[in-house]
């Protein structure tokens, strides 16, 4: 298979692969008709499409493309046709008194539109660095897919793809492919991927595939020509930032997950969520009319008997209230915590896959090669029954305690219906 190739769309007849030079001027003219005719920020700024405007677009597309990071989609049944394009860029952070990609190309350019559009584009990606607070970023850029491929996932295969390619360049593995063959250094490495929404649709695409939000920018500062974008009624500009990639990598491969679903994130569900709110709720008024007894009709004998099941409701309580207000211990340790990576201990330890975890996964290749991959899925669905096993025993002491303290207060019992129409004495 072709090194370009990345994935295969659900739609078995569209391929997503890395941009090389025989797609590369079908591409631009794909970013042309659809990414500079629709997007609304280009709209905005007045981008007109006279020859001088029309050349210096394509320079800053063939400047983005040098980082080797963008990636295409081809509909193989149309003569591979390119039907999807997503540009991305690479940006190191500039010095004091130095240019950001954008900055260099504001400066230089002769086509106003042009001009205030990096101008934009130079003062986000400042504004990224600032609250990433990295050295490094990979930007989703632009993104274009032809009207009559839409509404079929392209555009977020093709994110995911990017997405992809940042957590391997993030482990040190050059994934870059250049338009010309030239081999390209995996330096810089991005920690972060940006990019700007601008619309509620590009938002909501980008929550889904766990981008958090880390600014919204007032679009009145901006100007083109004595006029703002809001003086052109452009939607909200959002700047989304995703999670480090180190962490995001920890979470996707982490052989703990199931741990980490029955820790927090089970917890995160809507219909978990209401169920521990309506049961909250029942324990508050519970505790509440106990309280009350305890101290207004205080007895020695309730509080021993009752004691021990109250201040188990109260710690009840207390976790629920944690659930529901605060329970993201996880993803705020893994953001603030630098995590080494797997390759400081050295090559001979390097994890690349599962098979280096799981035993049972070189088994399964070594005995039943042609099985391996349904085997290793059954095996990892065996998951959801070892992990409450894991938690069983305790269940069980806690069980068989009961059981026992109970027999006892029966044996009790008794012993006192034995002893009833008796009269002890000592001797």
């Amino acid at each position: 298979m072709d090194s370009h190739i990345l994935k295969t769309h659900p739609d078995s007849t569209i391929e997503c692969r890395q941009l090389s030079e025989e797609f590369l001027e079908e591409t631009l003219s794909l970013m042309e008709k659809v990414y500079f005719a629709e997007e609304k920020i280009v709209g905005a700024f007045g981008l007109t499409q006279d020859s001088q405007t029309i050349f210096e677009e394509r320079q800053v597309m063939k400047n983005i493309i040098e980082d080797g990071v963008s990636v295409i989609a081809i509909d193989k049944n149309n003569n591979n046709k390119v039907i999807g394009a997503c540009l991305n860029k690479i940006h190191v952070k500039p010095g004091s008194g130095e240019e950001t990609f954008y900055g260099k190309i504001a400066k230089s350019s002769k086509a106003s539109a042009i001009k205030s559009i990096t101008e934009f584009d130079d003062y986000v990606i400042r504004k990224f660095f600032e609250l990433c607070q990295v050295d490094c970023v990979l930007e989703f850029t632009m993104i274009g897919i032809l009207p009559e491929y839409r509404n079929r996932g392209i555009a977020k295969t093709l994110y995911q793809i990017v997405i992809d390619l940042g957590r391997v360049l993030a482990k040190g593995v050059n994934a870059k492919k250049s338009v010309d063959g030239r081999e390209l250094a995996v330096e810089p490495v991005p920690e972060t991927i940006v990019g700007v929404c601008t619309s509620e649709k590009a938002w909501q695409v980008g929550e889904d595939m766990g981008f958090k939000l880390v600014a919204t920018l007032d679009y009145e500062k901006f100007k083109c020509e004595e006029k703002t974008l809001a003086d052109v009624q452009v939607e909200e500009i959002s700047v989304v930032s995703m999670i480090n990639y180190r962490h995001q990598d920890l979470l996707n491969d982490d052989v703990l997950w199931v741990v980490r679903i029955l820790g927090g994130k089970i917890f995160h569900c809507g219909v978990v969520k209401f169920v521990i709110k309506l049961t909250l709720s029942l324990y508050s008024f519970l505790l509440l009319a106990q309280t009350y007894f305890f101290v207004f009709a205080p007895d020695a004998d309730q509080l021993i008997q009752y004691g021990p099941l109250f201040f188990q409701m109260c710690y009840a309580t207390l976790g629920m209230f944690v659930v529901l207000l605060r329970n993201r211990m996880i993803e705020d340790v893994m953001e603030v915590i630098d995590l080494w990576d797997v390759k400081s201990a050295g090559e001979e330890v390097e994890i690349d896959d599962d098979d280096q975890v799981f035993f049972t996964n070189w088994l399964m290749q070594k005995w039943f090669f042609g099985h391996t991959k349904c085997l290793i899925v059954l095996i990892k669905l065996t998951f959801f029954v070892a992990a409450p096993c894991m938690t069983v025993h305790g269940y069980q002491i806690i069980y068989t305690l009961q059981h026992v303290k109970f027999q006892m207060y029966m044996f009790n019992k008794y012993v006192e219906e034995l002893t009833k129409g008796f009269t002890t004495c000592e001797y």
